[in-house]
């Protein structure tokens, strides 16, 4: 699939206009080409880094909504560990063990559940949103561009948050420790461990903690979500009301 289409169907509609014009730098640096011109190359190279730094800022505001939705979702991890000891008397010889779905049928686990599917599937789109938007510089410079141009603009990609996603890389090994933990809590055993994952909190993140139970549906039920998130999480967020998050 050629990239431009790429670009219009696995990106969410409210980003596109934020990635790289990637058809519009590419004609540009193909009409550098053989060309003698200093003021043409600093021109394309001025573009270059202005579609770069607003990709960038993208990325930035999506991955710090992403470890302040984590850290909440930690806080819920714990809360929902005292509702399955609650549900699930089998250890204490009270009961037989519940099913999954009966645990689930519970509306503090499924929303928790609900929750943490919708960050994968927000952590999925921000790499896709990475990934296309390195994809797109990285054949302008070697496909259009000469030598000395490609390198410079390779140089200047590596330079940009969208392509190192170093907190990124981190929060999804965090985030994956959250799901193992929550899956050997309803399938495996009952109870959770009560330590979270470990996360070298900033002042910025640790007030995250006090986002309130609406904010917390409100992110769920985000727009950028829809049709995104299988249908039964969405139906089940519905049940609790379907509020928009601020600025959405």
């Amino acid at each position: 699939m050629p990239l431009q289409k790429r670009f219009e169907k696995e990106l969410l509609p409210e980003w596109r206009t934020h990635c790289i014009d990637y058809k519009g730098l590419k004609r540009q640096a193909e009409s550098l080409v053989g060309a003698e011109s200093a003021v043409g190359a600093n021109a394309f190279f001025t573009r270059l880094g202005c579609e770069m730094d607003k990709a960038s800022r993208l990325y930035m505001t999506q991955e710090r909504r992403l470890c302040k939705f984590f850290l909440t979702l930690s806080v819920k991890f714990e809360e929902s560990c005292r509702v399955f000891k609650k549900l699930d008397g089998s250890d204490s010889g009270e009961g037989r063990r519940l099913s999954p779905r009966e645990m689930l049928a519970a509306e503090p686990l499924r929303k928790y559940v609900s929750a943490l599917l919708a960050l994968l599937v927000h952590i999925d789109s921000i790499r896709t949103f990475s990934l296309l938007n390195i994809l797109g510089v990285l054949k302008i410079a070697r496909s259009h561009c000469d030598a000395d141009a490609c390198a410079h603009a390779l140089q200047r990609l590596r330079t940009e948050p969208f392509y190192s996603c170093l907190r990124l890389t981190s929060l999804v090994d965090e985030v994956l420790a959250l799901c193992d933990q929550t899956l050997r809590g309803i399938f495996q055993g009952p109870g959770c461990s009560p330590n979270g994952p470990a996360l070298a909190e900033t002042e910025e993140e640790r007030g995250a903690k006090h986002l309130t139970e609406e904010e917390l549906i409100a992110y769920c039920t985000w727009r950028n979500m829809k049709g995104l998130v299988p249908p039964w999480v969405c139906q089940s967020l519905n049940t609790a009301g379907d509020s928009q998050a601020p600025g959405a």
